[in-house]
């Protein structure tokens, strides 16, 4: 039985995913496939951007806003060098 561990959870869902995407693109143009990749892009920028003033916002003890914290500090550390 395989094991468990998050790294290989994060394998299966990563392979599911393109497994996925590739037979969305098989079944539409181009132009269509587009539409919903950046859609989901934006989706995306607005997650990132929503944990981001969460985390900002008030102190909290949940791992998702502590590592949305975490990642803003070392992004802005990135900036001022």
């Amino acid at each position: 039985m395989a094991s468990t561990t998050p790294q290989n959870n994060a394998r299966e869902l990563t392979s599911q995913l393109w497994a996925m995407a590739n037979d969305l693109r098989a079944k539409m143009d181009a132009s269509e496939y587009r539409d919903y990749i950046l859609g989901f892009i934006f989706y995306r920028y607005l997650s990132k951007r929503q944990e981001r003033n969460l985390a900002s916002s008030a102190p909290s003890t949940s791992p998702i806003l502590k590592s949305a914290r975490t990642r803003k500090t070392s992004t802005m550390r990135m900036r001022a060098k």
